[in-house]
């Protein structure tokens, strides 16, 4: 595969060698024009940073599992998750933005570098208290430290900000479904 980042009147240019495979790792960096809606099969967006797994290609085209379904995401539309953070930073140094900072954390965290998603993510949600997805990414990045405590809370300060939103109240019943009751103020 081959996708060299050029800085052109400081702005990335992205050429890439339509080289993807089964299994690869892409990073959504097309921002969507609708809201995601994981319950409605027609409505299939993707969110901002969202790491995918490739599971087949077809042209420019990759078929990725999301939600428990397969859809489709354009390859115009994502990077190697390799060069996503390098792609956020470059972003941020331009100018500061909870997406972005948001959108870098989920990387860092699909990473394992939880160190420097934390950093992202607090930050967002500093800069955004009201951040719905900060605090969705920062709950998923503590239930991968195995930090139920925090992961929890998390997910419940998201659903208090947005109690009907189909991504929180997924994540609601999973976190609801996975966290011990016994360890449930």
């Amino acid at each position: 595969r081959s996708i060299r980042l050029a800085a052109v009147l400081g702005t990335f240019c992205f050429q890439a060698a339509l080289g993807y495979e089964k299994g690869d790792e892409v990073v959504v960096i097309a921002r969507p024009t609708t809201q995601a809606d994981p319950l409605d099969p027609d409505k299939v967006t993707f969110n901002y940073g969202e790491p995918l797994e490739v599971r087949a290609v077809n042209g420019d085209r990759l078929s990725v599992l999301y939600f428990g379904r397969m859809s489709t995401v354009s390859t115009s539309e994502v990077l190697p998750q390799a060069e996503a953070v390098a792609y956020f930073t470059a972003k941020l140094a331009k100018q500061e933005s909870v997406d972005d900072l948001v959108a870098r954390g989920r990387c860092y965290a699909a990473a394992d570098d939880f160190e420097l998603a934390m950093n992202d993510l607090n930050r967002a949600l500093a800069l955004d208290p009201k951040n719905v997805a900060g605090y969705l990414e920062r709950g998923y990045a503590y239930s991968l430290q195995h930090d139920w405590d925090r992961a929890f809370r998390d997910v419940e300060d998201a659903g208090q900000l947005a109690p009907h939103d189909p991504l929180v109240l997924l994540a609601r019943a999973s976190s609801r479904s996975y966290y011990p009751a016994t360890h449930r103020s």
